[in-house]
């Protein structure tokens, strides 16, 4: 139909504007394969599973051995089968591969002593989830300046299709879905929510006044937070076109301070090259 036609070709340009497509993509099939195959093709799926499993291996002894498993069975499943790409195939394997992601994350959940790893390995997910779906939401404003069908997919990519529809029943808007998105605290993918589980866990980092560890990451969740509670949705729903460059901006601007937080959390607790008096 037009509209899965649309839909479609907005995807792409979402992809394009991540970097996992090239602006001049001559075969969409290709730069998929490659993508679900190729080891030396950065943000691929096996260069993902390769650090991974990289980590996963520095960490061995604080994993159990159901975790281990489930890393094996997520390396084995993400395999494609010899022969021809077939994108219903690897349609296939994707579906797999969020069931057994899904799988890791709860047990994870269920199982994990709260103690300072959990604590990280939390934040880290949190920053993580927050850059994806800031990444997502600009590349999605920029799509939606000209085509709102692409609401429909930026839902789907964030999971929040289902909570849109119960939370509107109708179609998607881009001023509800902003708000779903970026600041709705009751859907566990909104940037909010990110935000307000990384102050938490930010509250509870070891602390050591004498040099500051701990302060500076609160200070910092603080900027992020103040900013994110700029976004005057009402206001901008006035004027789209202001919303449609205001948004994007703001996006970029709360990558930029998360990246400052994963640099404040790495120079203070993971680097080993901290002077010692």
């Amino acid at each position: 139909s037009e509209m899965h036609g649309r839909e479609l070709r907005c995807c792409i340009g979402i992809m394009t504007q991540l970097g996992l497509l090239p602006k001049s993509a001559t075969s969409l099939k290709d730069h998929l394969q490659a993508l679900l195959q190729d080891a030396e093709r950065e943000n691929s799926i096996p260069s993902l599973l390769g650090r991974l499993r990289l980590n996963a291996a520095a960490a061995r002894d604080r994993l159990s051995d159901d975790t281990w498993r489930l890393f094996n069975r997520i390396e084995r499943d993400a395999r494609l089968p010899a022969g021809p790409f077939v994108i219903s195939t690897a349609q296939g394997v994707l579906d797999t591969l969020v069931l057994d992601l899904a799988a890791f994350s709860g047990m994870q959940q269920e199982n994990m002593t709260r103690g300072h790893g959990w604590r990280f390995l939390e934040a880290g997910r949190r920053l993580e989830r927050s850059c994806v779906i800031l990444e997502l939401v600009d590349a999605g404003a920029r799509q939606a300046a000209d085509d709102d069908s692409v609401l429909n997919p930026l839902l789907e990519i964030c999971d929040s299709s289902m909570t849109y529809r119960r939370l509107h029943f109708a179609r998607p808007l881009i001023m509800p879905v902003l708000d779903l998105l970026l600041l709705n605290d009751i859907n566990p993918r909104s940037v909010a929510h990110q935000f307000n589980v990384l102050s938490r866990q930010a509250a509870q980092l070891p602390q050591d006044p004498a040099v500051d560890h701990g302060q500076r990451e609160r200070q910092q969740m603080d900027v992020l937070q103040s900013a994110l509670a700029t976004l005057n949705l009402p206001a901008l729903a006035k004027s789209p076109a202001d919303a449609f460059k205001a948004v994007p901006a703001l996006c970029q601007h709360l990558i930029a301070n998360l990246e400052i937080l994963s640099d404040i959390v790495t120079e203070h607790y993971f680097s080993h090259a901290s002077k010692r008096d």
